[in-house]
């Protein structure tokens, strides 16, 4: 069924890259681009999406305490599913299933690491991406990070956790359990924390070398900030992988930003290579060698 969304997925994109390619000149230009593209740059994100990889794969071997040999299928099976999945919200709920069938661990505790997670990106993020959006809709990312704050207020003040847990189904219950014991754990919760740094400081820096590599010349925070709103945009889309809103909103956003839209769109559709159909292609082969390893 993954598979079937990949193709779809792929499909989709040709035809709407075919609709625009032939309706605009920018994408040509930026196509044109592409091809032109120096091998050296596209080595260098190839190796910084790599260790950006590795370190994902190590943030969840520190959470099951495992070894990241066993962890990195597992990761690439998930960033697989939940690329393909019909929306980036429901993707990751999706993708904690995945990879709760390759690392043999239970749904509850898989779901309770991929919220852990995203709770390190998205208050990142948002805070990242305030430098561009801040004077324009200050709540729209304050609320999330106040959401974000009661969140771990209610698991760590043991009344109230108690109060909701009584009113919790069971599998809600586990769920809260294991994230209340993370939360816990004060260790694993900085590393968590200095490791989502290292994670985003890369992928940051692969955009940012790219865009340089296409002549745009914007501080590395704007950049930060722009890839970082585009993401939040991306995942609030009910499209896989929060496709062609995060194309759009990246190169939109550099192109506000004083940038040639030719060099924001080839900037946008490099990065994308990396960070998302790479990955489609990478969690497909692992999907198909875990069950063929498993039949």
């Amino acid at each position: 069924m993954d598979l079937k969304r990949a193709v779809i997925v792929l499909v989709i994109t040709t035809v709407l890259l075919y609709i625009v390619w032939t309706n605009s000149d920018i994408l040509v230009q930026s196509l044109d681009l592409l091809l032109k593209t120096n091998p050296e740059i596209v080595l260098s994100a190839l190796i910084l999406t790599t260790f950006e990889f590795v370190l994902q794969a190590q943030r969840m071997a520190l959470f099951f305490n495992k070894g990241l040999e066993s962890i990195l299928p597992a990761y690439a099976v998930g960033h697989f599913t939940a690329f393909v999945f019909p929306s980036r919200m429901l993707g990751e709920g999706a993708r904690a299933l995945s990879m709760a069938k390759v690392v043999s661990e239970s749904a509850h505790k898989l779901v309770s690491f991929v919220s852990i997670e995203r709770m390190f990106d998205v208050v990142l993020l948002l805070s990242l991406s305030s430098l561009l959006l801040l004077k324009y809709s200050p709540l729209a990312l304050v609320l999330p990070v106040l959401a974000v704050l009661l969140f771990v207020f209610v698991l760590r003040y043991d009344p109230l956790f108690r109060k909701l847990e009584s009113k919790s189904p069971e599998l809600l219950k586990r769920y809260l359990r294991e994230t209340k014991g993370v939360t816990s754990n004060k260790t694993l919760l900085l590393l968590f924390f200095l490791l989502t740094i290292a994670l985003w400081f890369i992928d940051f820096l692969r955009v940012w070398l790219i865009a340089r590599y296409y002549g745009i010349d914007l501080p590395f925070f704007l950049i930060s900030a722009a890839v970082s709103a585009s993401y939040i945009l991306g995942v609030l889309s009910f499209l896989p992988g929060g496709l062609i809103v995060f194309e759009a909103s990246l190169s939109g956003i550099l192109t506000l930003l004083g940038t040639s839209p030719e060099a924001a769109m080839a900037t946008t559709l490099l990065e994308r290579v990396f960070s998302y159909w790479m990955w489609i292609g990478v969690g497909a082969v692992a999907s198909l060698k875990i069950k063929s390893e498993a039949s």
